[in-house]
């Protein structure tokens, strides 16, 4: 099985891959790996070219968890996957989320693939900010470019029950 999830910062794109990893036995993907490289790697922002190549590469195996934000460079993902996820948590959930993880990354508690700066928590809002202003027609679109496979995921019950492989709620296209 090939799952792509996406959805904005801190809409649980990451916990709900790495549960859906482990439960289906899937190897998972993060859309930061293919731009910046793994953790064992060197990080900087990788070329279009690179990029593209790294996600054929990546979402031609049998089966994966992919997540991350829209990105032209990774669209091979959506188009290659059985089952497209958009996580379209909300606002407020996402704000405190933003706040409490940059908090423990600071405090040396959570792992972070960036310098967790007062600029990157800026940035954090600014994007979010700009996806609630227009940048959701975007997400929108890509529900709309693959209905029969594509599924919306706005509560907490609907998120617990994609974990374990069980699609059926959430919002159908």
């Amino acid at each position: 099985m090939k799952i792509a999830i996406y959805g904005i910062v801190a809409s649980g794109k990451s916990t709900l891959a790495r549960e859906l990893g482990e439960h289906l036995r899937l190897s998972v993907i993060g859309g930061d790996e293919i731009t910046h490289g793994f953790p064992t790697e060197e990080r900087f922002k990788r070329s279009d070219a690179e990029q593209h190549e790294r996600s054929d590469r990546f979402s031609s195996g049998d089966g994966w968890v992919f997540e991350g934000v829209l990105r032209g460079t990774q669209s091979v993902f959506f188009e290659r996957a059985d089952r497209i996820i958009f996580l379209d948590t909300p606002k407020r959930t996402r704000l405190r989320r933003i706040v409490t993880r940059w908090l423990r990354q600071r405090l040396g508690v959570e792992k972070a693939g960036y310098k967790p700066s007062l600029e990157m928590l800026r940035m954090m809002f600014k994007w979010t900010r700009d996806f609630e202003r227009g940048g959701r027609a975007e997400y929108e679109a890509m529900l709309q470019r693959y209905p029969d496979k594509s599924v919306r995921l706005r509560t907490k019950r609907e998120i617990e029950r994609a974990a374990r492989g069980d699609f059926t709620s959430g919002a159908k296209t």
